[in-house]
């Protein structure tokens, strides 16, 4: 919140998650909040347009790569 503040830059909260990225057994996050506004986990996410899950397969972008190939 700060080197956001610091920089004149804001974050669409309503756009914000996070993955926690593991192959094995994630660290469990509780409760992750920036300025009181809770930020929600996902087991994926879209970056750059490549798909990108929490257990590191590629499984979704694959599967979305044939689709559009094939079509």
């Amino acid at each position: 919140s700060d080197c956001l503040m610091s920089n004149r830059l804001t974050l669409n909260i309503n756009k914000t998650h996070f993955v926690n990225f593991s192959k094995n057994q994630p660290c469990p996050i509780n409760n992750l909040n920036i300025d009181y506004s809770s930020i929600n986990e996902k087991n994926q996410t879209k970056y750059l347009g490549v798909t990108l899950q929490k257990n590191f397969k590629f499984d979704i972008q694959i599967n979305k790569v044939i689709k559009k190939l094939t079509h």
